[in-house]
This record gives C-alpha cells, sequence and structure tokens, in this order.
C-alpha cells in the first residue's frame, strides 16, 4: 500500500483509466477531467501528500475560480473514486459549515412579492 501512496494524483489518473474497467462514457468522462484545469493545484501532488488542509485549499481555489457547488462535488467524487480504486482508502475532508440561515423565517412579504406570487399562481383569487 506505501508504494502506492508514493503515486502522484496524475499517475493514479493514467492507471485508473487505463485499467479499462468502466463503461466507454465513464472513462471518457474520467479521461476529461484529468485534463481539466481543476486539478493543476493538485495533479502533480503525491497522494500521501493530499492532507485534508491540502485538499481544503484545493478546494478553496474551485471556489475561487468560480466552480459551482456541484462541479467542486464531482471532481471531488472523481478523484476520491480513482484513488480508492488504487489504494483502498477514502479520503477524509471535513465539510465546511453550513451558513445559519437567520432572517429568512422571519421574512415579511411586501406587496410587490405577493403580486408577483398571486399572478404566477394557478389559482383563481
Amino acid at each position: 500500500m506505501e508504494d502506492k501512496m508514493k503515486m502522484t494524483v496524475r499517475e493514479v489518473f493514467e492507471k485508473d483509466i487505463a485499467n479499462g474497467r468502466r463503461s466507454p462514457l465513464t472513462a471518457r468522462q474520467v479521461a476529461d477531467a484529468s485534463k481539466s484545469k481543476a486539478f493543476d493545484l493538485i495533479i502533480d501532488l503525491k497522494l500521501e501528500e493530499l492532507t485534508a488542509d491540502v485538499l481544503r485549499t484545493w478546494i478553496d481555489d474551485l471556489i475561487d475560480r468560480e466552480y459551482s457547488a456541484h462541479t467542486i462535488n464531482n471532481y471531488f467524487c472523481i478523484l476520491n473514486k480513482i484513488q480508492f480504486n488504487i489504494t483502498g482508502k477514502k479520503l477524509e475532508v471535513k465539510r465546511p459549515p453550513r451558513p445559519r440561515r437567520k432572517g429568512i423565517q422571519k421574512k415579511t412579504i411586501t406587496e410587490e412579492e405577493l403580486t408577483r406570487a398571486l399572478l404566477y399562481a394557478d389559482v383563481d383569487t
């Protein structure tokens, strides 16, 4: 297992793609993801260097580059899956806390918002 942890992320992508145990569509998606600029920050790092802090920095960089949350989640899942296929070990990253939802329940609807909602409603008023 230690030898596998010395592999770089690029080598893990190449080994996973060469493995050929995926459907053609999934294999193409993994190959496209490996060439994506999203992995530029971590592509040359070894698996043993992928600590939670490094992964958090990588995700923060993707957020700064205005990737959507869905896209970031997809890239993280691809990285987690391919390295799990090689090493058998999942990546551990603590998710950031959700922002508190202050003021949402106490918000009053303005007359304009009520009018707009009624206009788009499917009921007779």
